[in-house]
């Protein structure tokens, strides 16, 4: 039973306060006798937690093969009065709908009434660029003139619903050629991170060379030169070619800022776009340029008709404590941003399995920088656990799981906590000795590992030397272009010159030394 219930329960839990209120309202227009229905979904909107005998034990006069059929035909009211809603906002929605519309009219024999409909539906498709309806509404045009004996139509019309038909199979074929590229550059660029070393940079330069990025007329349409651009953009900031990759993210947002209605229509873009010229702009130390761009995010993340979309919502969610956690970090106010970390975590525990996985897995990894510059090492621990203990953080990037396992040996060693430092010493080691170290920078973390499990009685022991031996080994990598961004994921050499001078990274930050 629990299987024909989950569906609903999960829908039904996904919704916004102003969609339950609408759907609320929609069932007693639409239904004859709404009151089992509107019972049904405020007891399951009830549940913190699905339980089917609950549910038996609600509606216990009700036998249950009724109630489950209940439950299905509340299933399907809900999504068909989730197409109302969003139908004045969605142009897909809208599309769909006149696609329904067509196929009703033409099986009742009204063929002319459904004509009228493509033609509008056609006319909707074009200016929002929607070339996945063009081929389904070429296909209901056809089977209406056929209908109609072809009477009425002349031989160039024929011809053009044929040419409009080809003409939306190459822009699609052309978007799918460049969401291949893409799907192959983020596919390698998730599992292994920031290009570290030569071979890295040689398994996304195939992808980089494919003729289609030579020529940006090539992109035939606004779809394709989005995934262009995205391309691009990508590829320029894992080789870290900061003012190619600016260049690019910015052509994005103005490519959207041309009209409101690109912007609205292709959000995630735009908020993709947004989060790169963010990054961009603080490692380029461009502040003024970085402020301006925070201002927009916080309006959009405050902004309540684009909150009503849970998409939309959730990808607004995961940049705006991104940045707001990069931007403390960025102005050494550790501090400061423990309010964001507090925040973010509630909004993480409300979203749960629906924020996107690698968001998740960032939103983390900043929340540990936040609290380990803070001194807050029990959270931080926390924040590191977090990637460690999740299942997709090795598959989705190995590079931030890789240094979640490495950092828990700062902050064992600043819990100071012996018995926790000897643990975790031992842990790590294990991990890197099982790992693949084509890094030289692994290669230090392992020997100096290895060197402490050696000594039996460190805890006693003068750490000071021990510290000065690792910065000058650190040092030597930072003339190695590739071996240098390491430090992009945490600054190993400050932390180490604060062990050296007693400070924590916190302080020898502040201290600007």
């Amino acid at each position: 039973m629990a299987s024909i219930y989950d569906p609903l329960y999960r829908l039904i839990k996904r919704l916004t306060m102003p969609e339950k209120r609408f759907l609320l309202r929609y069932m007693t227009y639409i239904v004859a006798k709404p009151a089992r229905y509107v019972a049904l979904f405020r007891t399951l909107d009830g549940l913190s937690v699905f339980e089917p005998t609950l549910l038996h034990t609600y509606f216990s006069g009700i036998p249950p093969k009724r109630l489950a059929a209940l439950a299905r035909r509340l299933y399907r009211l809900l999504l068909n009065g989730m197409n109302q809603y969003h139908a004045p906002r969605q142009t897909d929605t809208r599309l769909r709908e006149a696609l329904g519309h067509i196929a009703v009219l033409h099986e009742k024999g009204l063929h002319e009434q459904a004509l009228v409909i493509a033609a509008d539906a056609y006319q909707l498709a074009i200016k929002h660029e929607k070339w996945a309806f063009i081929p389904l509404l070429s296909y209901q045009q056809k089977n209406l003139v056929e209908a109609l004996s072809y009477i009425g139509f002349s031989e160039d019309e024929l011809k053009r619903i044929s040419r409009d038909e080809q003409n939306a199979l190459d822009k699609l074929a052309n978007i799918d050629e460049y969401w291949l590229l893409q799907a192959q550059l983020y596919y390698h660029h998730n599992r292994n991170g920031i290009a570290r070393a030569a071979n890295d940079v040689d398994k996304i330069e195939a992808v980089f060379q494919h003729s289609l990025l030579r020529d940006e007329e090539r992109a035939l349409c606004l779809d394709a030169k989005l995934l262009l651009y995205k391309v691009y953009s990508t590829y320029f900031f894992i080789v870290r070619d900061i003012t190619n990759c600016y260049k690019y993210s910015l052509k994005t947002l103005q490519l959207l800022g041309t009209e409101p209605l690109l912007k609205t229509e292709h959000l995630p873009a735009y908020i993709h776009a947004l989060n790169n010229m963010l990054n961009l702009t603080s490692m380029m130390g461009n502040d003024e340029e970085r402020q301006k761009y925070l201002d927009e995010l916080e309006q959009m993340w405050h902004d309540e008709a684009l909150l009503a979309s849970e998409t939309v919502r959730i990808k607004l969610f995961e940049a705006y404590y991104y940045h707001q956690m990069t931007f403390c970090l960025s102005q050494n106010q550790f501090e400061e941003g423990l309010k964001f970390v507090a925040d973010m975590q509630n909004g993480m525990l409300a979203y749960g399995d629906r924020l996107d996985k690698m968001g998740k897995i960032m939103l983390c990894f900043y929340g540990f920088h936040i609290c380990f510059g803070a001194d807050q090492y029990a959270d931080a621990h926390q924040w590191l656990q977090n990637i460690i203990t999740d299942p997709d953080s090795n598959r989705l990037r190995q590079d931030i799981y890789t240094f979640a396992q490495i950092l828990r040996l700062p902050v064992a060693y600043e819990m100071k906590q012996p018995k926790q430092l000897q643990k975790t010493i031992i842990e790590v080691r294990d991990f890197l000795t099982h790992k693949d170290r084509p890094y030289r920078f692994e290669t230090i973390v392992l020997q100096l590992l290895q060197n402490l499990h050696r000594q039996e009685n460190y805890k006693q022991h003068d750490a000071r030397p021990m510290f000065i031996d690792l910065l000058a080994q650190l040092q030597q990598l930072a003339d190695d272009n590739f071996e240098r961004k390491a430090f992009a994921y945490f600054d190993f050499p400050k932390w180490v010159q604060a062990k050296i001078v007693g400070q924590s990274l916190g302080e020898r930050i502040k201290a600007n030394v």
